[in-house]
């Protein structure tokens, strides 16, 4: 039998979806609910990195991809991805930096967020 990995294990991942998960928050999409992540990292004990789907799906590019991956990694999310089209990325930069000017985003949760991508690469670098 494998033995399967702690949940928080430093090579873990989880991407989250744009789904609204209604008995946790009927406002925002999991991707960018503090909420979801709540759950995930305190009653779950997730530690692993948490990374949004692609902000130019349509399901959140409406809501403005600077406020979703503001929102995003205030909430505690540490990647947010933008795809296929890289001048968007700037809006998601402007968010991130709205958040932390408005400190939304700590020092706290960057560090955090800094810890779990470098335990996440050390993980993969141990599996090669």
């Amino acid at each position: 039998m494998t033995e399967q990995p702690d949940p928080g294990y430093a090579g873990s991942a989880l991407m989250l979806g744009h789904v609204t998960l209604e008995a946790f928050d009927v406002q925002r999409a999991a991707s960018h609910s503090p909420a979801v992540v709540r759950l995930l990292r305190k009653d779950w004990g997730y530690d692993g990195v948490l990374l949004t789907d692609d902000l130019n799906m349509g399901a959140v590019y409406d809501l403005g991809i600077g406020k979703v991956a503001s929102e995003a990694l205030a909430a505690g999310v540490d990647v947010v991805l933008v795809s296929y089209d890289p001048r968007q990325v700037y809006r998601a930069i402007y968010g991130a930096a709205t958040a932390l000017t408005d400190e939304r985003l700590t020092a706290e949760n960057l560090a955090a967020s800094r810890q779990r991508l470098t335990n996440f690469l050390a993980g993969q670098n141990q599996r090669q």
